[in-house]
């Protein structure tokens, strides 16, 4: 387990190859023995290979390309957003357009609720005709 300890903390030398030649070998002979210290190294092998690959031309055209393509995707993400929001928008206001009317309907039997309502606690009013009629009568007034 130290030995393992002691590996793990100079395993990046060892990956650079900035070790000496006796501690090579020890490191050697230690992941012919320990599966988990050689496969962390085989592991960290994988992100040094791309650093080395990092160094080469193509890799430098390579990352443009990347983010010129995330920069285009970038855009046409930003033109869907717009899209949906006015999708949103244009529902929205249909609906909203779609109540109103229904509201428009429905606002004669609302007045004479409200009137109703109004009084029926002064009991003025005896019959159901004339909360119509006043309804009716606030109606032409207001218009």
């Amino acid at each position: 387990m130290k030995e393992c300890e002691k590996i793990i903390k100079n395993i990046v030398l060892f990956i650079e190859g900035k070790l000496s030649k006796e501690e090579m070998v020890r490191f050697e002979k230690h992941f012919d023995l320990c599966a988990s210290c050689k496969f962390y190294c085989e592991y960290l092998k994988t992100f040094f290979t791309n650093i080395e690959d990092s160094k080469n031309e193509n890799y430098w055209e390579y990352l443009t390309q990347k983010i010129m393509k995330r920069i285009g995707d970038y855009g046409k993400e930003k033109i869907l957003n717009r899209i949906r929001v006015k999708k949103f928008a244009v529902g929205f206001l249909f609906t909203m357009c779609v109540f109103l009317f229904i509201l428009n309907e429905f606002q004669h039997q609302i007045n004479i609720v409200r009137f109703y309502h109004l009084f029926k606690d002064f009991h003025i009013l005896k019959n159901f005709d004339v909360i119509e009629e006043i309804s009716l009568w606030e109606e032409e007034s207001g218009q």
